[in-house]
């Protein structure tokens, strides 16, 4: 078999193996709840496209990343008809197409072992797994490193217009969806500088290049600078730090582990972590020279997100790519086969704790891609179709309560058109903050329904609870999904006021209408 053959053979297999890995994630998507950051992205995905476009051009903008993204999913939304079993297929197909781009940057720096190392690791990422399908900005970010790595590997290989042109492609795309991708543009011109500094064409190229990219991220410049100002009080750490430290080591271990095992169960952890800190030394003593230099500035970009105070466990995913290939090139150029299949087991002892905490679904560190909120907003539609008043904090609850509460035959039902209180009203249904300031609308039955959910609703919500206390009977108190990890949580990061359990349902018997419509004439 000549190599063109063997070549066609290798994208055979990788196509059909990431079909195989994009299914997986199709058919398992009911697994795992829609959570805030999807919910946000999908709200925002329902403005007009003109609006979306001239909120970021008159230089405040809707949120904190560049709209490129709300864009191509409010186009999914109008295509797919917003049917929710859809929602998250362009995640699902930007990660796999990412995935796509890992291998071929790893064939670049290490040859073909590295590869198929390469879609091997990505295959079974449990990280990648979980997030790689969320309907936000993260997979699409995560696509747009993957495809800029790749150009720069294959322009500094063999220069030409062609590949420069995508070069050029690549960082606009990924200025145009992350902020933050411009940090790793300019890691990326500064390696090609350094790595270039004898030569005068070259230097003057990247610089050139580096103007074009800016010339064409004008348009966003003002939306970024009134964001950097906006967050001016936001961008720090809020930790003591020592706990900003050990936050930024658990977001490092859940992007190698994923959320489904956490490190306070220590006979999995730590077998995890040594696993990691073994292939990490592997990496910089045995890995490529260009493994090392995206090992490093993957490590640099992550504690200058730290920082900054912008990680999080599901922003990582758009900084994997420098891990997964350079982790893949370590793999298929290790000198000898036993350091090589060291660190096979190593990873794979890793992946096989992700996966086994995915499968059983009793060690997650923060279990909100479980909750069971679907459920939880059935039974909570029911009693508002009974005439009960419901409050809640939580918006996975408010999705799921969006389709529950409308009967099946009604028009619209199982598409996406918005969010209870959002930006769908009723009657009924209101969150801490609109309830307390409509007056405290009491029901004959009044359900309170919190979870884990934004600051802003804190106050509201302890005061709702209060109210409630005060002037109703409390019938019955339902909650489910204790958390593992909340009193280290307490410990050390008590700020973030997470609960003890993920959902709570208190019922109560209250007042009768007619003491609702005093209260409100009042």
């Amino acid at each position: 078999m000549d190599a063109a053959q063997n070549k066609a053979l290798d994208t055979l297999v990788i196509v059909m193996v990431l079909l195989g890995l994009g299914m997986a994630m199709m058919i398992s998507n009911r697994w795992f709840t829609f959570i805030d950051d999807e919910i946000a992205m999908l709200l925002d995905a329902t403005i007009p496209a003109q609006q979306t476009i001239h909120s970021f051009t008159d230089g405040t903008g809707l949120h904190r990343h560049p709209p490129l993204y709300d864009l191509l999913l409010a186009g999914w939304l109008r295509l797919s008809g917003g049917r929710v079993s859809l929602l998250r297929v362009p995640a699902i197909i930007f990660y796999l197409l990412g995935l796509w781009f890992t291998v071929q940057a790893a064939r670049w720096i290490a040859g073909v072992a590295a590869a198929r190392a390469a879609l091997w690791i990505g295959v079974v990422f449990p990280y990648g797994f979980h997030f790689g399908r969320i309907a936000g900005w993260y997979s699409f970010s995560f696509l747009t490193l993957a495809l800029l790595t790749f150009a720069y590997l294959w322009m500094e290989a063999k220069p030409a217009w062609g590949r420069w042109v995508l070069l050029v492609v690549a960082c606009e795309l990924a200025v145009y969806t992350n902020y933050f991708l411009a940090v790793l543009i300019g890691l990326l011109a500064l390696d090609y500088w350094i790595r270039h500094s004898g030569d005068a064409k070259p230097v003057a190229a990247a610089g050139a290049t580096v103007i074009v990219i800016l010339l064409g991220f004008l348009p966003l410049l003002r939306a970024l600078l009134f964001r950097l100002f906006a967050d001016q009080g936001i961008l720090r750490p809020v930790y003591s730090g020592l706990a900003t430290m050990f936050f930024c080591g658990y977001n490092v271990y859940t992007l190698f582990v994923s959320e489904s095992v956490a490190p306070w169960f220590w006979y999995f952890s730590i077998p995890a972590l040594a696993a990691i800190a073994y292939c990490s030394v592997l990496l910089l003593r045995h890995g490529p020279p260009a493994a090392r230099r995206l090992f490093l500035g993957f490590l640099l970009c992550t504690l200058a997100m730290t920082l900054l105070n912008l990680i999080n466990t599901k922003r990582l995913l758009f900084l994997s790519p420098w891990l997964l290939i350079s982790l893949a090139a370590m793999l298929g150029s290790l000198p000898r086969p036993v350091l090589r299949k060291g660190a096979i087991l190593a990873l794979g002892l890793v992946g096989a704790i992700g996966w086994f905490g995915i499968l059983s679904r009793r060690y997650y560190a923060a279990p909100r891609l479980i909750e069971p909120w679907e459920p939880v907003a059935e039974r909570a539609a029911g009693e508002v179709r009974k005439g009960a008043v419901l409050i809640g904090n939580n918006p996975s609850f408010f999705f799921y309560l969006t389709n529950a509460i409308r009967s099946p035959g009604e028009s619209g039902s199982g598409e996406f058109v918005g969010s209870y209180p959002v930006w769908l009203s009723h009657p009924q249904l209101f969150d801490p903050i609109q309830w307390l300031q409509a007056g405290q609308v009491y029901g004959p039955t009044t359900l309170l329904v919190k979870g884990a959910t934004d600051e802003a609703y804190w106050g509201s919500t302890a005061a709702t609870e209060a109210a409630l206390d005060e002037n109703c009977h409390l019938d019955a108190v339902e909650r489910k999904m204790a958390d593992t990890g909340f009193a280290w949580k307490q410990r050390w990061f008590a700020d973030a006021r997470q609960p003890a359990w993920r959902i709570e349902v208190r019922t109560y018997q209250c007042p009768s209408a007619s003491r609702t419509a005093a209260k409100l004439n009042n």
